[in-house]
């Protein structure tokens, strides 16, 4: 039975811990999973976020100093892809691991690279770019089939857009409201929720977005708005056409390496059937064939496509949600002075932990090749376990599952 419990991480929560904090109202047949995580079968999902994210930040820098330790980082991730998603988590709350054997899973790395990138939600939301390639991975689409179901997407990307910006937009007034108030401390709360999300991943040029946005739409409702409200401009108009082209080059990408299920065996897998995993006669250009350089190389254009989409749509929705702020009908222009003092402020303190433009290039560029480096030990590692579980299932059983 997989543990996930290093001399560097937090022991799971004891089977007394569990009970006495959350008592089950059902009977589970299988708590493996919340005991990776070390969280009670009632936890609720910030609490398991919460975990995840702590348990996957500590084995992350370790993946490659031994097998454990990555097998660890794997299993943590697998936990959250299950109980971070309330239909799997309801599959396996009632059937245990024989209601999750079909659920494709995703390289770990690729996984926490997507969720690093939505760790700013309450600023940001969750990027249109992270929902859409989880539904692309996890259901295993082609490009055709993603292609096909555009339209129904894009609708429901559009309606949940809304939703989002509004959220932020409340979340922003929360957060804001004691400084609007003149509460002298109404800085430690954001201090203390920066320093949690410093350390991630692409944290240095998520916060470098946030505060120029809201440092920008804060001085158009200012005195002097005209130098940033044409700032603004210029980079909304800029950022949409660099958008419309790394979006191309996105789809071009995974469409070659990526744009058929046998292709997704690169860097997903299920438990259902061992062999569906292990793809020797598929002739397509599947990633885990190519050369370190080439593999590298590609990779690295992925991220690097995925990272710049959502940094923009972090600013469309930045955007957005602050004019929704500062444009707000129900209030008086007296409150509404107040509340862009407040969004400049709140830029400020962001910058501290941005660093500016220069820092925020350096900080990308090594978060993308740190992230690539671990996919592919994670790609090379685990074809590696496939290939040997495939090679040791019985004879009878391996002839049936290809008869199947």
């Amino acid at each position: 039975e997989p543990t996930v419990a290093e001399e560097h991480v937090e022991e799971p929560a004891s089977d007394v811990q569990q009970t006495s904090e959350a008592a089950p109202t059902i009977e589970i047949p299988d708590t493996l999973y919340y005991d990776i995580l070390g969280v009670g079968v009632n936890a609720d999902m910030n609490e398991i976020t919460e975990r995840y994210f702590k348990l996957a930040e500590n084995y992350y820098p370790y993946q490659r100093s031994g097998s454990t330790v990555f097998h660890n980082f794997r299993k943590v991730n697998e936990a959250y892809q299950v109980l971070g998603d309330i239909d799997k988590k309801r599959w396996y709350n009632k059937y245990g691991y024989d209601g999750i054997k079909q659920v494709n899973f995703m390289n770990p790395s690729i996984f926490y690279l997507l969720s690093s990138l939505e760790k700013f939600k309450d600023f940001t939301g969750t990027p249109q770019i992270v929902t859409l390639l989880r539904f692309f991975f996890e259901k295993r689409l082609s490009m055709n089939d993603l292609e096909n179901k555009s339209e129904h997407l894009l609708k429901f990307m559009e309606q949940y857009q809304k939703e989002r910006e509004a959220h932020v937009s409340e979340y922003l007034l929360n957060i804001l409201q004691p400084c609007i108030a003149g509460d002298s401390k109404w800085n430690v709360p954001i201090i203390t929720k920066l320093e949690g999300l410093k350390g991630s991943r692409f944290d240095i040029p998520i916060l470098e977005s946030l505060r120029w946005i809201f440092k920008h739409v804060a001085k158009t409702h200012l005195k002097k708005s005209s130098k940033s409200a044409k700032k603004l401009q210029q980079r909304t108009q800029a950022n949409k056409q660099e958008l419309a082209n790394i979006n191309n080059n996105l789809m071009s990408t995974l469409k070659e390496y990526l744009g058929s299920s046998e292709q997704m065996n690169s860097i997903t897998y299920n438990f259902e059937n061992i062999n569906s995993n292990v793809d020797n006669g598929n002739q397509s250009k599947n990633i885990s064939d190519l050369s370190y350089t080439d593999q590298k190389e590609i990779l690295e254009k992925i991220v690097s496509y995925i990272v710049d989409i959502s940094l923009y749509d972090i600013e469309n929705t930045a955007l957005n949600a602050a004019e929704q702020l500062l444009s707000d009908n129900s209030v008086d222009e007296k409150t509404l002075k107040k509340r862009a003092q407040s969004l400049k402020k709140l830029s400020s303190i962001m910058e501290r932990y941005a660093g500016g433009k220069r820092n925020d290039k350096k900080a990308k560029k090594y978060d993308t090749q740190d992230v690539v480096g671990y996919i592919m030990h994670g790609i090379s590692t685990i074809n590696k376990e496939m290939k040997n579980q495939n090679e040791n299932v019985p004879e009878h059983v391996q002839h049936n599952a290809e008869a199947n």
